[in-house]
């Protein structure tokens, strides 16, 4: 009577207990599995058999195919989605799979000294993973067994995908003096570094990281360097010639530049305002800012200086630049002192007027403005004629 009337006084209390357990039950994500049953599908004219417990179908869910294409839906991903049908079932049939497939062959991009090659990509065989998926879970709603036979499957990259994203979308020659054999030297040691680079989608390439340092333990030699707009003696001299060449190559590769600056003096090799001098204060940083690699070659060899830039175009590039300054340059003696009038003198070396140039860039028609650069007159130089 005592544990009748007990258990008549808290029948409420075990009443909601039983359900909260039931609740629970019904959403736990690791649900029991059912009876074992025999699942069969046919690949190849070979019949495949599995012995599988199966899990129990969410509420609401009429079907096994049904669960299938409702996961199928969310991710096709056939492991997954058989995994969630069955233990284990989704990693046995991608083991049998591994067997008796043969998976398609990538194109690929190889990379030389002098440019780059591609490897053609292959086909393979392959089942469909989606009918395959079904079948197995047709099976398990107790219906025949499906056939399925193998089938070509084509590579995700092609060779034709490669080729447009190797063209060659920047190039940019300068000349230099071979017989300067110090600073032909150092142009050789730059691009070597440069050479056979590939710079991937979104990253940043700083010449000055990607060189090294100039100095004469890694064979840099000494050779006439741009300071304080006058030349000068220096180890690495010639390597802004590098630089430029570079910099005027990614100009017309569409990439992003992030950091660039003039010289104190216009140099020789290209006009104002597309110089990129480097040191161990200035830089020169380069953007990959497209969704594919940038291969990147240059060489100096023979007088010529070549950067070339492979990727994938960005567009039509035009670059331009307008000058808004003009200094003209002074006349000055051999010791440095200004000239009134230069009659009956003979000249040492020819002036150059001071400019300052802005450049610009436009890519299917968007302007940017590149950079305000400024270059200070160079004096022409006279000498008194000897008695």
């Amino acid at each position: 009577m005592r544990i009748l009337g007990v258990m008549k006084y808290n029948y409420s209390l075990v009443c909601a207990i039983l359900l909260s357990i039931l609740v629970a039950a019904c959403l736990s994500a690791a649900p029991m599995a059912m009876a074992e049953q025999t699942v069969e599908i046919t690949l190849e004219g070979e019949v495949y058999r599995a012995v599988v417990f199966p899990n129990p179908l969410p509420l609401g869910t009429a079907s096994y195919r049904a669960y299938f294409e409702e996961l199928w839906g969310l991710s096709p991903d056939l492991g997954r989605c058989l995994n969630a049908l069955a233990p284990s079932l989704g990693d046995g049939v991608l083991a049998l799979l591994a067997t008796l497939e043969t998976p398609p062959q990538d194109a690929q991009v190889k990379v030389g000294t002098s440019g780059v090659s591609i490897l053609p990509d292959r086909a393979g065989r392959g089942f469909d993973r989606y009918r395959l998926g079904a079948g197995l879970a047709d099976c398990l709603d107790g219906k025949p067994s499906t056939s399925l036979s193998l089938a070509p499957t084509t590579a995700q990259v092609t060779r034709a995908d490669l080729a447009s994203q190797t063209a060659t979308i920047g190039r940019f020659v300068t000349y230099y003096d071979p017989a300067a054999k110090e600073r032909a030297a150092n142009l050789q040691l730059a691009c070597k570094a440069l050479n056979s680079l590939v710079l991937p989608a979104g990253e940043k390439l700083s010449f000055n990281a990607t060189v090294g340092p100039r100095t004469p333990e890694r064979g840099f030699l000494p050779a006439p360097v741009i300071i304080d707009g006058d030349y000068t003696p220096g180890v690495g001299g010639g390597v802004c010639q590098v630089s430029t060449t570079l910099y005027n190559a990614a100009l017309r590769a569409g990439l992003e530049i992030e950091d660039s600056h003039p010289h104190s003096l216009r140099a020789h090799y290209v006009g104002a305002g597309w110089d990129a001098m480097v040191s161990g204060w200035s830089d020169l940083i380069l953007v990959n800012s497209t969704p594919y690699p940038v291969y990147i070659f240059a060489e100096a060899k023979g007088g010529e200086l070549s950067v070339k830039l492979l990727g994938r175009k960005v567009g039509r590039v035009k670059l331009w630049s307008e000058e808004i300054a003009r200094t003209p340059y002074p006349n000055e003696d051999e010791e440095g002192n200004t000239l009134a009038a230069t009659e009956g003198l003979t000249l040492v070396k020819g002036g150059e007027d001071g400019v300052k140039v802005v450049t610009y860039r436009s890519i299917d028609g968007v302007v940017q403005r590149l950079r305000t650069s400024t270059y200070p007159p160079t004096p022409a130089v006279w000498s008194k004629p000897t008695e």
